[in-house]
């Protein structure tokens, strides 16, 4: 569970604010936003799978919810998605404040 809370903590809760915070630019840019995410999974699984399987890291005792899909935690899945989901709206929302000044 340390997982999802560090996940809410420094992913969820700086996205769901900086989204309430900016909805027109986030209305406007959302289909990138979620592109970013999903392009993540495509790259990143894989990667995932391989790295598991061969040792180069895993999941410590504890940490995880203990959902496991498709050999992978829950998790992963969701930090995949949304760490890119929340730095292309911080970087979105940056370039557009840069652009007004």
């Amino acid at each position: 569970m340390k997982y999802l809370l560090w996940l809410t903590a420094f992913v969820w809760l700086p996205t769901i604010y900086l989204w309430a915070r900016y909805p027109e630019i986030i209305k406007t840019y959302w289909k990138s936003i979620f592109g970013c995410g999903l392009g993540a999974l495509l790259v990143s699984l894989p990667w995932d799978h391989w790295a598991i399987k061969n040792g180069v890291w895993f999941f410590p005792e504890g940490s995880l919810s203990g959902h496991w899909f498709l050999g992978l935690p829950l998790e992963e899945y969701l930090f995949i998605f949304f760490v890119p989901v929340c730095a292309a709206t911080f970087f979105i929302l940056m370039a557009k404040k840069d652009a007004r000044a």
